[in-house]
């Protein structure tokens, strides 16, 4: 019965071959979770979610994200002068107008996700085996703060970088956009936090995130 088994597994990972490995990934790790992963590895890919993907895999997305949000910085720089001269002292990189504050809670979001992560995956390994109920737990953390990170911290992104991209429809733009109760995004924040220190922060945050993922190829 025992050979039987082995000798199924064998054909279940070897039937994924082909004479062309062209048609596989090389890392394909459904298939290696499947076969060889562990408890939390299995339930993972077999449970229903839009986030099966490994935690090296989501940091690497969330090391992204935050790096999208340094755009701020080349957007500020380009927006036409009628946009520009609304930023406080008419300087866009040097100013701190509200639209920053946004930034600032989006890369929070995104930043303390991924820390969550790398703590589910930490704690993860210190138990290691875990049991069936242990690794059910673990993934309902890990599901949310997936959630939080990749869904929430991406609308909050791409809604700071389209409160600065109003700015190249010039003051026209601008005026209709507090015309409908938005609220001037150039207003000042009364903060220090400058455009130029948002895109800095934001560069600092990606790249530990992206070395966390490297210290994680689950």
């Amino acid at each position: 019965m025992w050979l039987f088994a082995h000798q199924r597994t064998n054909h279940l990972r070897y039937s994924h071959m082909t004479d062309s490995d062209t048609d596989v990934p090389a890392n394909d790790w459904i298939t290696d979770s499947v076969l060889d992963g562990s408890t939390y590895d299995r339930l993972r890919v077999r449970r229903f979610s839009y986030f099966k993907q490994p935690i090296s895999q989501k940091l690497t997305w969330m090391a992204g994200l935050l790096a999208l949000v340094a755009l701020v910085a080349p957007i500020a720089l380009t927006l036409p002068s009628s946009a520009s001269e609304t930023f406080p002292g008419r300087d866009p990189l040097t100013a701190s107008p509200k639209v920053v504050l946004l930034g600032l809670f989006a890369i929070v979001v995104v930043f303390t996700a991924a820390a969550s992560l790398t703590a589910v995956e930490l704690y993860r390994r210190r138990l290691e085996p875990v049991s069936e109920i242990q690794a059910k737990r673990l993934l309902n953390l890990e599901e949310l703060a997936s959630l939080i990170g990749l869904v929430t911290g991406s609308a909050m992104i791409l809604l700071t970088l389209g409160l600065f991209a109003v700015g190249y429809g010039g003051e026209s733009a601008l005026a209709s956009f507090v015309g409908s109760g938005g609220g001037h995004p150039f207003e000042p924040s009364g903060t220090g936090l400058s455009v130029a220190r948002l895109a800095v922060l934001s560069l600092t945050a990606s790249g530990t995130v992206f070395s966390l993922r490297t210290q994680f190829v689950s």
